[in-house]
C-alpha cells in the first residue's frame, strides 16, 4: 500500500468497519469463514500472506482448544498425531485450504504447543515478529518449516478480550512492512470481536448438546423453553442401568466409582450415538435413550437400530476390564417430549405410558439374569429374529406383557 500517515491510518479503520459489518452478514457464527475472509481481505489490501494460524481456547467440557490453520494454496496437511486430538476437518475454499481441529484437554499444556512461538504469548509477549531466512536454524522448528516453502516474515500476537492467539505468515520478499503491519493491529482488533461473537455461538451450541442432547438443545434455540412446552415424538426407547450397582457402590471408593461410571457410559453412550440414537437423561447409574423416527429413518429401522446398539453394547461391555453388567428394555411407541418442571429448575425429558413400558420391561432384565428384553411391539415392528422368552406381569401395566429375547447372538 503506497499511502502513510494519519489519513492513511482513518482510512485503515473505516475499510476494517467495512470489512466487519460484510463478514459478520455473510460469514455469521462459522469461524471457518471468518478466518478465510479476514485472510482474503489482507490479500485484497495488497498484504500478501501463505499461512494463518488461528488459536482459540475454549470454555467446553470435551475441547480445550481448537486450532485453525490457513493456506494461500489446495494442500493436503501433514497427519497431526496428537494424543488430545477429538476432531480434525479440512475445509477447500476459494483455491485455500483451512485446516480446523478440536482439541481435548492437555491441548494447552502439550509439547508441541510448549515449544511453539505462541507459548510465548501465553506467558505475556505482546507481539512477535520473527525475519525467516532459508539455511539458518530459526529460535523455533516451525520457523525452519516456513523457510523451506518460502517463508520470509512471522508475526504473532494475541487476539484482544479472549485467551486466542493467531500468527501470520509473509512469502513476499522483504517480509511485512511497517505500514502493513499498523493495517494488520487495527485489523485485528475487529476480527477478534467476530471470533469471540462466534465462540460464544460454538460453545452454547456444544455446551447444550453435551448436557442436554441434540434434540433439547434445538429446542432451547429455538425458544422453547416454558414449563409444559411438550412435542409430540414416536421412536424406539432404550432404558438400561447397571446390575447390582448398590453392591458396586458399596464395596468401591468414591472416586473409582465415578471413573469406572464414566468408562461404562464412554462405552455405551458412543454406541447409542453409532446407531442414530440420543441420550435423554442419565439417572444415577441408568440411561434413559431415544431412536426417533423422522424422515430419513422409518419405524422398521429405528428398532434395528436400537436393537443392533444394544447387541453392540452388550459385546463391548463383555470385552472391557469393567466388572458391569445391564440390562437393557426395549420397547417403541408415542411419546411427549419437551420442558417441565418448575419457574426455579426446569428440564427436558420424556413422559408417557410407553416410557414406564421400556423401564418396566428394564427392570425385568434383573429378575431374569438377562442382557436384553425387547417388547413384542418392538420385535413386530422391525422384523427382529426375536422368540417370545417369558410372560409376565409389569408394575403398573395391566394384564400379562410378553418379553422377547433376541434369536442372534
Amino acid at each position: 500500500m503506497s499511502a502513510s500517515g494519519p489519513l492513511a491510518t482513518q482510512n485503515f479503520y473505516q475499510e476494517t468497519l467495512i470489512w466487519q459489518k460484510a463478514t459478520m452478514s455473510s460469514a455469521g457464527s462459522n469461524i471457518t469463514a471468518i478466518i478465510h475472509q479476514y485472510c482474503q481481505f489482507l490479500a485484497a489490501q495488497d498484504i500478501r500472506l501463505c499461512r494463518a494460524n488461528v488459536a482459540l481456547m475454549t470454555l467446553h467440557p470435551q475441547i480445550e482448544a481448537i486450532r485453525f490453520v490457513w493456506h494461500n494454496s489446495v494442500i493436503t496437511p501433514d497427519p497431526v498425531p496428537s494424543p488430545t486430538m477429538f476432531y480434525r476437518k479440512v475445509h477447500y475454499l476459494d483455491n485455500c485450504t483451512i485446516d480446523e481441529a478440536h482439541l481435548t484437554t492437555g491441548a494447552k499444556t502439550s509439547i508441541p504447543f510448549m515449544k511453539s512461538p505462541f507459548w510465548r504469548l501465553v506467558e505475556g509477549e505482546e507481539f512477535l515478529s520473527y525475519v525467516i531466512t532459508p539455511g539458518t536454524v530459526h529460535e523455533y522448528a516451525v520457523l525452519d518449516d516456513l523457510a523451506k516453502v518460502g517463508a520470509t516474515h512471522y508475526i504473532a500476537t494475541r487476539l484482544s478480550g479472549k485467551e486466542a492467539y493467531i500468527s501470520l505468515v509473509s512469502d513476499e520478499v522483504g517480509g511485512f512492512t511497517p505500514e502493513e503491519l499498523t493495517f494488520i493491529k487495527i485489523s485485528l482488533t475487529a476480527l477478534s470481536l467476530l471470533i469471540e461473537s462466534a465462540v460464544k455461538d460454538l460453545v452454547l451450541d456444544t455446551v447444550l448438546s453435551c448436557y442436554v442432547g441434540y434434540s433439547p438443545g434445538d429446542e432451547i434455540k429455538q425458544g422453547n423453553i416454558r414449563p409444559g412446552s411438550m412435542i409430540d415424538m414416536e421412536g424406539a426407547i432404550w432404558f438400561s442401568d447397571i446390575r447390582k450397582y448398590s453392591t458396586h457402590s458399596q464395596n468401591t471408593g468414591a472416586v473409582e466409582l465415578a471413573e469406572k461410571l464414566n468408562a461404562y457410559y464412554d462405552i455405551v453412550v458412543n454406541v447409542i450415538y453409532a446407531h442414530d440414537g440420543e441420550i435423554l437423561k442419565f439417572i444415577g447409574d441408568a440411561i434413559l435413550a431415544i431412536f426417533p423416527i423422522n424422515e430419513a429413518i422409518n419405524s422398521e429401522q429405528v428398532c434395528q437400530n436400537a436393537v443392533a446398539a444394544a447387541m453392540a453394547a452388550n459385546k463391548a461391555l463383555k470385552d472391557s476390564p469393567l466388572n458391569f453388567e445391564h440390562g437393557v428394555g426395549l420397547h417403541i411407541g408415542r411419546f411427549q417430549y419437551g420442558n417441565i418442571g418448575s419457574l426455579r429448575r426446569m428440564d427436558f425429558t420424556a413422559i408417557g405410558n410407553e416410557i414406564n413400558i421400556a423401564s418396566r420391561i428394564e427392570s425385568q432384565c434383573s429378575t431374569y439374569k438377562l442382557p436384553l428384553l425387547m417388547s413384542e411391539k418392538l420385535v413386530q415392528t422391525g422384523n427382529i429374529p426375536a422368540q417370545c422368552f417369558a410372560k409376565t406381569e409389569l408394575k403398573g401395566i395391566s394384564g400379562e406383557f410378553p418379553l422377547y429375547v433376541p434369536n442372534f447372538s
